[in-house]
C-alpha cells in the first residue's frame, strides 16, 4: 500500500499520527501489522506490546500502533521504529476501524480490557490474535461487566462469537484462565525482554536489593520492608535497598510506609518511576531483585532480573514460576508469608557467593522463553 493513501484514509479531526523517523509519504508499505492498545503507560502490558512491536520490526514488517490514551511510552514506540496512531474515539468508531483494516495483514489486540474492540473487528482479519496478560481479578471484572450489559456471562459470549480468534496467553496460568472464562485453548506467547546483560559491570561491596513496581496492595512493598527489618543488624548493615515506583498513583498508606522507611534509614532509597533505560541501569547496580506481588501473570521484573543474571526472590503466585524447569532458576517463597520471605532473603545474603547456579539457570530460563530469538520464533510460527 502507498503510505499517502493510508494517511488520507485514517484522517480524523481528533486523530494524531506520529510517524517513525524512516516513514515517508511516498513509501510503499508492505506486510503492515496493526497493534491495538488502550494506553501508553510504563506498565506491564503496554511495555510487552512495545517489545512485540520491536519483534515485528526486526522481522522486516511495518508496524502501526493504535491507542486511545497518550502516555510516556508513546515516544518509545516511535524511537523503536513503529508508527503511532493516537485516536481517543477509536473504540466507538466501528466504521473507521473497518475502513483501515484493509491496510493490514494481521492485527494483535492487547489485553482483555479491549473486549469491545475484539467483538467489532476480529472477522476483518485473516490473522488475528487477542493477546491476554491479565490475572483472574480482571477476568472476574470483565465477566461482571458483560453480565450487566448483555445479561449473559463472558463464557457464553465468547463461545457464541469468538470461534475464529487465536487467543494468545503470556503464561500457562493465563491460558488456564482463558479456558475457564472464555472456553478456548490458547497459544502460549510469552512477551520478550530485550537483552541488555552486562557481564563486566562492577559495583560496590554492599549487597543491593531492588524492588520495582507500583506501590499498591498487589505489589506489597510492605512485605519487603518488614522482612528487611527482621534481618540481623550485621546482615542489614551489609545491604542497601532501592524501591522504584510511581508516587502519583500510589496507595497512600503504602506510599507513606515506603517513604518513611527510606527517609529514616541510611541504606534505603525510594526512586520515582523512570524510563526503561534507567531501570536497566538499576538492575546492573543490584544483586538481588525481589518480587512480592500477590498476583502476577508473569512478572516482567523477574524476567528482567533473570536476563541480567541476578538472583531473584519471587512469590509463588508469579506466573514466571510456570516456566521453571529445574526448580533452581529463582528463590521462590509463599506469597504473603513474611517469615518465609525473611528466611529467603537471609539465605540469599549469607550464601551470596555460592548461588551462581541460580544466576545461570535464571539466565537460561530467560533465553529459552523471553529472549528476542524465542519471541521471533513464536511470531513466525503463528503468523508466517
Amino acid at each position: 500500500m502507498n503510505s499517502l493513501d493510508f494517511l488520507t484514509c485514517i484522517d480524523k479531526d481528533s486523530l494524531t499520527i506520529y510517524t517513525a523517523h524512516d516513514f515517508h509519504e511516498n513509501n510503499e508499505l508492505h506486510h503492515s501489522v496493526l497493534l491495538i492498545s488502550h494506553e501508553f503507560t510504563r506498565t506491564g502490558a503496554p511495555i510487552a506490546l512495545l517489545n512485540m512491536a520491536r519483534g515485528w520490526l526486526s522481522l522486516g514488517y511495518s508496524v502501526f500502533v493504535l491507542c486511545e490514551q497518550d502516555g510516556d511510552l508513546r515516544e518509545d514506540f516511535i524511537e523503536s521504529g513503529a508508527n503511532v496512531i493516537l485516536y481517543p474515539d477509536y473504540r466507538s468508531d466501528t466504521e473507521w476501524l473497518v475502513a483501515i483494516s484493509k491496510y493490514f495483514f494481521c492485527a494483535v489486540i492487547n489485553t482483555l480490557s479491549l473486549l469491545d474492540v475484539v467483538v467489532n473487528i476480529y472477522k476483518l482479519y485473516d490473522k488475528f490474535i487477542w493477546w491476554i496478560h491479565e490475572s483472574e481479578y480482571m477476568f472476574e471484572c470483565v465477566d461482571k461487566q458483560v453480565k450487566e450489559q448483555l445479561n449473559i456471562n463472558l463464557y457464553t459470549l465468547s463461545k457464541n462469537n469468538f470461534s475464529d480468534i487465536v487467543f494468545g496467553s503470556v503464561s500457562p496460568r493465563v491460558a488456564k484462565l482463558v479456558y475457564k472464562y472464555l472456553g478456548f485453548q490458547s497459544k502460549l506467547i510469552p512477551f520478550y525482554v530485550p537483552d541488555s546483560y552486562n557481564p563486566n559491570f562492577s559495583k560496590n561491596n554492599k549487597i543491593a536489593f531492588l524492588q520495582v513496581g507500583s506501590i499498591n496492595a498487589n505489589k506489597r512493598p510492605d512485605l519487603l520492608i518488614e522482612a528487611a527489618l527482621r534481618l540481623p543488624e550485621q546482615i542489614f548493615s551489609r545491604c542497601n535497598f532501592t524501591f522504584v515506583g510511581n508516587k502519583n498513583n500510589a496507595d497512600p498508606s503504602l506510599l507513606k510506609l515506603v517513604s518513611e522507611f527510606a527517609e529514616r534509614l541510611y541504606n534505603v532509597r525510594f526512586l520515582p518511576a523512570m524510563s526503561y533505560v534507567d531501570i536497566c541501569g538499576l538492575y546492573d547496580e543490584s544483586d538481588i531483585v525481589v518480587v512480592t506481588s500477590m498476583q502476577e501473570t508473569v512478572s516482567s521484573v523477574a524476567v528482567e532480573a533473570c536476563m541480567k543474571r541476578k538472583i531473584c526472590i519471587c512469590s509463588d503466585t508469579a506466573g514466571i514460576t510456570d516456566f521453571m524447569k529445574t526448580g533452581n532458576e529463582l528463590l521462590v517463597y509463599q506469597a504473603g508469608n513474611v517469615d518465609e520471605l525473611y528466611r529467603t532473603m537471609l539465605y540469599a545474603v549469607e550464601n551470596y557467593n555460592e548461588l551462581d547456579s541460580i544466576r545461570d539457570e535464571g539466565r537460561r530460563m530467560y533465553e529459552a522463553n523471553f529472549s528476542e530469538d524465542s519471541f521471533k520464533k513464536k511470531l513466525t510460527d503463528l503468523f508466517l
